[in-house]
């Protein structure tokens, strides 16, 4: 195996890597702006329904169900994003 090829792969797996990153990135930056509607006295429910629906939530009239699902998904992306800075 060349060492020009070893570079390539290299190469790709850090392009890969880097896109995954920003696409977590993406997700927990829309899973806080859910949360900060969610906290709201009234929250707006069609945005709260889109917010969902774009980080792949499934929408609950319940507001405890709700919340509980985002913070766990939110959870999720943290922890996930600390074990790739490791």
């Amino acid at each position: 195996m060349s060492s020009n090829y070893r570079n390539r792969v290299s190469a790709q797996s850090a392009a890969g890597e880097s896109s995954l990153f920003r696409k977590a990135e993406e997700k927990l930056q829309e899973l806080e702006r859910l949360v900060d509607e969610l906290i709201k006295p009234t929250p707006h429910e069609s945005k709260v329904e889109a917010c969902m629906a774009a980080v792949g939530l499934r929408y609950s009239i319940d507001p405890i169900l709700r919340m509980n699902e985002v913070l766990n998904t939110l959870n999720e992306v943290r922890c996930g994003q600390k074990d790739k800075e490791l």
